[in-house]
């Protein structure tokens, strides 16, 4: 065991420096995994954990950093949806319905509404909402029976 190993032992967890912090970051933006930032840096992931619970900033800035890694998914979802990409559609239009599609007073889920949907129904809100539907899928859910 190294002496910079036995002293963490002997002292606890450490925070990050403030250089280790926006390097951290940096790293996070870009995709890796914080298994690999530490291997990188160099710094123990207890490191990482004491600095998310001692220091507001950085855990703000981490919340951030997710935040961002999180819209650049959504983002990459949407353009899929709008290339005509059912799957990415439906996930789209389940977990982003707009206010309108909210639940009634009766308190039920607006998923569950969605899900009660018909392929024509869901059809609809996408041509409503604008997305662009494979013409496969359109014509399946116009047919009788409605259900592709």
């Amino acid at each position: 065991m190294s002496e910079a190993e036995i002293m963490v032992r002997r002292v606890g967890p450490r925070l990050l420096t403030d250089a280790e912090q926006q390097a951290y970051l940096q790293f996070l933006l870009k995709g890796a995994s914080p298994a690999v930032i530490c291997a990188q840096l160099g710094v123990p992931y207890s490191a990482v954990l004491t600095t998310l619970r001692e220091c507001a900033e950085f855990r703000d800035d981490h919340g951030d950093a997710q935040a961002l890694l999180t819209q650049n998914v959504e983002a990459a979802l949407y353009t899929h949806a709008m290339k005509g990409s059912v799957p990415a559609m439906t996930l789209w239009l389940r977990n982003r319905p707009p206010n309108s599609w909210k639940a009634d007073a009766d308190g039920e889920d607006a998923v569950d509404e969605l899900e009660r949907l018909s392929d024509a129904e869901l059809l609809e809100l996408a041509t409503a909402e604008g997305l662009a539907v494979p013409v496969a899928f359109a014509r399946g859910a116009q047919a009788s029976g409605g259900e592709v």
